[in-house]
């Protein structure tokens, strides 16, 4: 076996075999590539996904604090309404005497 020489036919195998395998190494480098570049897209694709759920958990604290805010004011709008309804009667009551008070001046 030491001194075994190839035949042209085996050189020729031998050959397309080696052509083969290069071409099967550049197409799985150019895979590589590929999926290098789809594993890029996706680590930034995850990254906003992160940032976009940070921004909507402070958005939805930020409407529950609204919310806690609305419902306060809610909740002291019937005294509002009644302080709203005395005041108004109040200052119609005072004009009608005002009102009231003029007319007997001028008559006299």
């Amino acid at each position: 076996m030491a001194g075994h020489q190839l035949t042209s036919a085996e050189a020729a195998r031998l050959d397309a075999n080696i052509v083969s395998l290069a071409g099967d190494m550049r197409e799985m480098r150019e895979e590589m590539r590929l999926l290098r570049e789809a594993l890029l897209t996706l680590v930034r694709v995850e990254q906003k996904q992160v940032e976009q759920h940070a921004s909507l958990e402070r958005a939805f604290k930020s409407l529950a604090a609204h919310e806690e805010r609305l419902q306060k004011i809610e909740r002291g709008m019937p005294g509002l309404m009644e302080l709203r309804a005395w005041a108004i009667g109040a200052i119609a009551a005072c004009l009608s005497a005002g009102l009231w008070l003029l007319s007997g001046w001028r008559t006299k």
